[in-house]
């Protein structure tokens, strides 16, 4: 019966083991890696206390059960022995389901985190891309306004000199029209 708890429980703390040796010494708030280290503390106690018991049939064991079943005096010390480690073992069960399924949704999240990543590299890339072209066109944009400022001053400048023209022309038409009539009428005069 102990042979089998033994290598039960020395099994049950290998994987435990491994599992914490994949957790690694990352932030525990919640202090479960810790309770798991502790619980394979004491599987390795108990485990270090029961393999020299490995054979039910070694006067070291018949001494060390009869000496515990006097301390105690309670006829069902084998059941309340078996109880314990099978208590034991199945905690030991749970806590190995756990830190499995923590292992799991970890790696599930490193992936889930590395597309993530992968996108936001591809979106940033993107993005600035978008932006070089978008300055580029502002600079561009500034430019043609440089010009276009250009072009207006110069319409400007030219439509002030055809008014000036249109008003010399006005002028001047208004003149030729007072010689033209001053004219005619000297004409007229002489005439008479």
């Amino acid at each position: 019966m102990v042979k089998t708890y033994v290598d039960s429980l020395r099994q049950t703390r290998q994987r435990l083991s491994a599992l914490l040796s994949e957790a690694g010494d990352g932030d525990d708030p919640n202090g479960f890696v810790a309770t798991y280290r502790t619980l394979v503390s004491e599987l390795d106690d108990i485990v270090t206390f029961l393999e020299p018991c490995d054979h039910e049939s070694e006067p070291r064991f018949i001494k060390a059960y009869e000496s515990a079943l006097e301390d105690t005096g309670d006829p069902n010390f084998d059941a309340d022995i078996a109880e314990a480690i099978a208590d034991l073992q199945r905690e030991a069960c749970e806590a190995i389901t756990f830190l499995e399924g923590v292992g799991h949704i970890a790696r599930n999240t490193d992936i889930f985190l590395k597309g993530q990543r992968e996108n936001q590299n591809a979106l940033l890339v993107s993005h600035n891309s978008l932006r070089d072209n978008l300055l580029q066109h502002k600079v561009e944009a500034e430019a043609a306004l440089i010009d276009n400022a250009s072009i207006l001053d110069m319409l400007n400048h030219d439509i002030a000199i055809s008014e000036d023209r249109i008003k010399r022309l006005n002028e001047s038409h208004c003149l030729l029209i007072m010689v033209t009539s001053s004219h005619r009428i000297d004409r007229t005069l002489l005439r008479v």
